[in-house]
């Protein structure tokens, strides 16, 4: 194994992808997280049109898409207490049709921590793992 030229701090959704496409550059890198184990739930769910263009240039997109809720503009308010039956729909933005010319017009979500295992399992394809744990003062 070759000595990392770049060290990325931090295994969240960017640094995963920075690693991503570093890797997939020729440039080595060594991934470090502070946490000790990987997080669970979301700061952020969106993905964004010119990032799903990115993961479609990079090979990662088909994965995403298959986890990814694509009706993001719109969304339902459900009768409570059981909270199974729609009893209205919002629209939350206008939906653009794809085209040829632009494929990835509309957002998705996904869940963060679901994003950031599909992300992690392309690194472990690329012969890559993460640190975790290896941030703190004086364990770097």
């Amino acid at each position: 194994m070759s000595q990392p030229s770049v060290l990325i701090a931090g295994a969240g959704p960017t640094g995963l992808i920075l690693a991503i496409t570093l890797l997939k550059n020729g440039v080595p890198v060594r991934l470090i997280d502070k946490d000790s184990k990987h997080r669970i739930g979301s700061k952020g769910a969106g993905i964004q049109p010119r990032t799903l263009k990115s993961y479609d240039i990079l090979g990662i997109l088909p994965e995403i898409l298959k986890c990814a809720d694509k009706e993001l503009y719109r969304r339902r308010m459900y009768e409570l207490p059981a909270g199974i039956k729609v009893i209205k729909e919002l629209p939350m933005m206008e939906y653009v049709e794809p085209t040829t010319g632009m494929p990835h017009t509309n957002p998705v979500t996904i869940g963060q921590d679901l994003h950031e295992e599909i992300l992690r399992e392309y690194l472990r394809e690329l012969g890559r793992i993460f640190e975790l744990g290896t941030c703190r003062a004086g364990r770097l």
